[in-house]
Formats: C-alpha cells, structure tokens, sequence
C-alpha cells in the first residue's frame, strides 16, 4: 500500500526542518557568544562530565606549579643567605689566621675577639633570613626566628624539615635546618667561633692554630654541602 504525499505533509517536513534548523544556528551563535561549548549540563552530560574532570586536573596542575615557583623561590633566599655566610666564615678564617700567629700581641687578640663576635651576629642575622613571611632556617617552625643575636646561640627553631609537592607524589624538601648548617654546638661555625673568641682573650695561640682553623674548615665544608644541596633541589 503506497502512501500519498500531500501538500500539508511537505508544509509540515519543511516546517520542522526549519525550525531543527533554526534551533541549532540559535545553539550555535550562543556558543559563540558565550565562548562555551556547553552552557548547562543537560547540552551533553557525557562532555560536561569529561570537562569538570579536565578542569579539576588543571587546577591540581596550577597548584603543582605554584608549589614549584615558591620551592624555586624560598631556594633562593637559602643560597643568597648561605652565601653571606660563607664570606662571613672566610673573614673569621682569616683572622683567627691573624689571630694565631706568634706574633701577634694579646691587645690585638682582643681586637680580633671583638670582630668575632661581630660576625657572630652577622651569621645569625642571616640564618634569621625569612622569605613570605617564614624563617628558612627555623625548620617546620617558620614563624619561629630561629636565632637571637647577642651571646646566645641557641637555636630556636626545630629539626623539621618542611616538603612541598611539585607533581604526582613528587615531594621536595623546601628548607635547609639552621641547627644543621652554623650550629650552636660542636663542630658548628657558630660554636667555633665562640672557641676561637675564648682562645683569643686567653692568649691559646696553640689552639688557634690546631683545634680551632681545623673546626672551621669543616664548618665551611658543611655551609657548601648545604649550598649544593639547595642547588640540587632548584635544578
């Protein structure tokens, strides 16, 4: 049995036409209007799913790159400090060099004593190196200084070190320990300096020259291991 096309039936299929024609170049222009390919989720719920996971995953992205930048930066401020106090190490070396020979006079001890103790400070002072904000030196306790200037050297921050996560289960340590690098105790540059500025006003020429350039040797050797360290973490 054939069916019959009429007239009302070809209005009809071009009407529709139209109309399915008229509603997609709608949904176009307000793509481009808007600048979205979807406008709510009912357009596609497949795409919308797949684009809230892709948003999702830029944003860990970004913080991943966040974290990066500020690792990157707080590297920095480490080695810039670091630095300094390596050229502070070098001019304690030097006149505990001064200080130690034979021919030197005690008044001149003294004198070198007091420059000591001067360095002392400035060591310290740059261990107080914050970046944002937070102490670099001071471990997981960043808003702690983690050294007072003056005849103390007790360091006052932790042995914490503080981790920071650049990618998918990527974590790099973020800060060097103050204790660990200038320590006030043996074998730290701030300890040996406070037995250099002993030795000094007691006139142990003996010590100068055996106990005390030999501690600060190694305390420079550990302030450069540390500098590497940082640069292995910037790299």
């Amino acid at each position: 049995m054939s069916t019959r096309i009429t007239n009302s039936m070809m209005t009809r299929t071009l009407l529709f036409d139209l109309q399915s024609v008229t509603d997609k170049l709608a949904r176009t222009q307000q793509k481009l209007s808007s600048g979205k390919e979807l406008t709510r989720p009912s357009d596609d719920p497949f795409k919308t799913s797949r684009a809230l996971q892709f948003r999702s995953e830029l944003e860990v992205n970004r913080q991943y790159q966040r974290n990066a930048k500020e690792a990157s930066s707080w590297a920095d401020a480490s080695d810039t400090a670091l630095a300094q106090i390596t050229e502070f190490g070098r001019r304690a070396r030097d006149l505990i060099v001064q200080g130690a020979s034979d021919s030197v006079g005690q008044a001149a001890r003294n004198s070198i004593a007091q420059e000591l103790t001067q360095i002392a400070d400035s060591i310290k002072t740059q261990a107080n190196t914050q970046y944002a904000g937070r102490y670099v030196f001071s471990g997981s306790a960043t808003l702690t200084r983690p050294y007072a200037l003056g005849a103390s050297d007790a360091y006052a921050g932790n042995a914490e070190v503080v981790k920071v996560e650049i990618g998918p289960g990527v974590q790099v340590d973020l800060n060097s320990i103050g204790q660990t690098v200038i320590g006030d105790t043996g074998g730290g540059l701030l300890k040996t300096i406070r037995d250099a500025i002993t030795d000094l006003q007691t006139g142990n020429g003996t010590d100068l020259q055996n106990v005390d350039l030999s501690a600060l040797d190694t305390s420079l050797d550990t302030i450069t291991n540390a500098r590497a360290v940082v640069g292995a973490r910037q790299n």
